[in-house]
């Protein structure tokens, strides 16, 4: 009979095993049971027509996607039901559950992967996803932010994957979306422009609710600093509360700079005014006007900025930029979201960025800075690396310099998750 036939056959695949000292991988059904059940994972005991598999298998997987039933539970759009069957497939699309029912040398459990339905693939699941918006209609100085997205994830092939403050950011899973490709204004006026703005915004932020409504860790890679909006508008409506950290040379408070509604120099001004969030806490700042100025002092606390010159001179009083960071990090709330323009770096890191100023922080200051964040205990949630426009001399000294600020982000990120 089927019993003894598939016996035989596992017996005898066991036996080929060991004789050539080989893996041999057997493919077997299930039975009906698990369709009577409420929770559809497999068991060993769905294996189907012999007990055989069980025991002479050394490793047995099953491989199980709950989005392969729920999308057959849709209820009708428009009810209460279904809003909640759509967040229930925001969490599990794309996700497969490899379950290891049985290892003879080895322990068993589950392990989520990243599973593309169109080409039947498996890969590792991201824990933190990287948004590239090649974007930079609003740059009023310099160009080609556009091409940093790109440029960032070429040179992220030389950075080393251990990191001495972060350890191992890679094995949880990194992924950078591909770009998307935007409706170009027709010219450079805002009456063109400002039209795109808003459409490229709406799409960011979408972009970044969908991935945090899945779990995910959510970074936005520009462009220009506009870019912004929509990622920090997103992270706001998830985590209430929340506070900016906001490294720059600008104060980016202008109120639609050039007639420009979204410009890389009202990004913060636009943040304040149409985002639910608690506080902007910047650092860097050298280069602003009156108006910011007056801005922030007028502001109740909701703006707190520690100028760069101001910091500078406490230094050369004899201050620590441990001491700075403390007080830095004290004005923030328990949740921080990381908005880096890399021009609040020393030019020498970014000298092709579009609006660099004299001063700034060293790489080590500013990351510092990020750890300091999460060591107080703080978790930091999200957040969004601008303005790295790479040379067009084949250098590749500021994507060099952009790919690992990214990744110290990343792991940060990653540890403040962890705590």
């Amino acid at each position: 009979n089927r019993v003894q036939e598939v016996t035989e056959i596992t017996n005898n695949l066991k036996a080929l095993a060991k004789e050539l000292n080989v893996p041999i991988v057997g493919v077997s059904q299930l039975s009906r049971q698990v369709e009577n059940r409420d929770d559809k994972r497999p068991q060993l005991a769905d294996l189907r027509e012999s007990g055989s598999i069980e025991q002479d298998a050394d490793v047995v997987l099953f491989v199980f996607r709950e989005e392969y039933y729920l999308k057959n539970k849709e209820p009708k759009p428009g009810t209460l039901e279904f809003e909640t069957w759509r967040q229930e497939m925001e969490q599990v699309h794309g996700v497969a559950e490899v379950i290891i029912g049985k290892q003879r040398h080895g322990p068993t459990g589950t392990v989520r992967l990243q599973f593309e339905d169109t080409l039947t693939r498996f890969s590792n699941l991201a824990n933190d996803d990287a948004v590239p918006v090649p974007f930079e209609a609003t740059t009023s100085y310099g160009g080609g932010t556009s091409q940093g997205p790109a440029a960032i994830l070429r040179a992220s092939r030389q950075v080393d994957l251990w990191d001495l403050e972060t350890g191992k950011p890679y094995e949880a899973g990194i992924a950078m979306l591909p770009e998307p490709s935007f409706r170009p204004p027709s010219g450079r006026d805002p009456a063109t422009v400002n039209p795109v703005s808003r459409e490229v915004n709406a799409w960011v932020q979408k972009t970044c609710a969908d991935w945090l409504a899945r779990g995910k860790i959510v970074g936005t890679v520009g462009g220009d600093h506009s870019i912004s909006f929509g990622a920090i508008a997103a992270h706001a409506a998830k985590y209430p509360g929340l506070g900016v950290l906001h490294f720059d040379a600008h104060a980016d408070l202008r109120h639609a700079y050039e007639g420009f509604e979204h410009s890389h120099a009202s990004i913060m001004d636009n943040v304040v005014r149409e985002t639910s969030i608690e506080r902007l806490v910047q650092v860097g700042i050298r280069d602003l006007c009156e108006e910011e100025h007056e801005r922030i002092a007028s502001s109740g606390g909701r703006i707190v900025t520690f100028y760069d010159a101001e910091l500078a001179e406490a230094r050369f009083a004899g201050e620590s930029w441990a001491a700075q960071c403390g007080g830095i990090v004290a004005k923030l709330p328990k949740l921080v979201y990381v908005s880096f323009d890399i021009d609040g770096l020393d030019p020498a890191l970014c000298p092709h960025t579009g609006t660099k100023v004299p001063g700034g922080l060293s790489f080590q200051m500013a990351t510092s800075l990020i750890a300091a964040v999460v060591k107080s205990g703080r978790k930091l949630v999200g957040f969004d690396l601008t303005e790295v426009a790479p040379a067009q001399d084949g250098s590749e000294w500021d994507e060099n310099v952009g790919a690992r600020m990214l990744y110290k982000l990343i792991g940060w990120s990653l540890k403040s998750a962890a705590a």
